[in-house]
């Protein structure tokens, strides 16, 4: 329930992430980004649109420079962790119910 007290502070968006952290960066508030871009590995599989290499690339190249802070979920990918490879990173297991598959 204290997350419902917090309602009025939350704000949840499906812009771009770029967009999303530009918007961010002209608000004066103290904010914490949460971040959940699409995931690397199989995402041609899972989206109809995806972000390709680049895509991802660009998106690490603002969020590493972010003075607010954030915190990114991915999937546990070489590529991807080489992108925030001076930032801290947890690493957790996720249990799909629909498909009863554990991920990285």
């Amino acid at each position: 329930m204290r997350i419902a007290s917090l309602r009025n502070r939350i704000i949840v968006s499906n812009f771009d992430g770029i967009n999303f952290l530009k918007k961010l960066d002209k608000r004066q508030e103290n904010v914490f980004i949460y971040l959940d871009p699409p995931y690397y590995h199989k995402a041609a599989d899972l989206y109809m649109n995806f972000y390709k290499e680049k895509d991802h690339e660009r998106l690490s190249e603002y969020v590493v420079r972010l003075k607010k802070k954030w915190i990114v979920s991915y999937d546990n990918q070489d590529f991807i962790l080489n992108l925030y490879s001076e930032q801290t990173k947890v690493a957790y297991k996720l249990a799909q119910c629909a498909s009863n598959r554990i991920g990285d």
